[in-house]
């Protein structure tokens, strides 16, 4: 495919005559252009969102954590809609823990998905023991009583409040444009 690897960031980049500037001066010419920097994924934003035991999965390190923190008889809630959620409820409850899983609207990812395909992803999911709470939100995370900040809980925003160990969410992505 007479692929180059570089080990350089772009600073600039010129349309009009077809080139990437890098942070070392040197003007690289394309004939087309795709620019693939990944996401990241957003931050919940309700008090305790910082709390020991809040996980994203953006990367190896984040799935390290979320597998250090996972220990079968604790339980998690995991807050979002799409195929990242569903991926750390799958790993937390393929651990031996108690899943509580958070959908904001009436069934998993309505805007990719058809009524079907949801009911078969949210029956597997319930056959694996995840208990699904739909048109939930949360509202709060709780923390542990302690020297620790630690996750307690959640309260969602009908005021139910679940206990748990572990806040997994996945609740979407920004492009990382830096």
């Amino acid at each position: 495919l007479k692929v180059r690897l570089l080990h350089a960031r772009a600073v600039r980049i010129d349309p009009q005559s077809h080139a990437v500037l890098n942070e070392k001066g040197a003007a690289l010419r394309y004939d087309r252009l795709l620019i693939a920097t990944g996401s990241m994924a957003l931050k919940l934003k309700v008090p305790g969102a910082q709390l020991q035991g809040v996980v994203k999965l953006d990367n190896l390190v984040d799935a390290h954590a979320i597998f250090k923190l996972s220990r079968k008889g604790r339980t998690a809630v995991v807050a979002g809609g799409g195929i990242t959620a569903l991926e750390i409820l799958e790993g937390l409850a393929a651990r031996g823990m108690r899943v509580h899983y958070f959908l904001r609207g009436d069934r998993y990812w309505p805007n990719v998905l058809d009524a079907t395909e949801s009911k078969i992803v949210e029956q597997r999911l319930s056959e694996h023991g995840v208990k699904i709470h739909r048109q939930t939100e949360i509202a709060e995370i709780l923390p542990a009583r302690g020297r620790t900040p630690t996750v307690a809980g959640v309260r969602s925003t009908q005021g139910v409040v679940v206990p748990c160990n572990v806040v997994g969410v996945a609740i979407g992505v920004r492009p990382r444009k830096e």
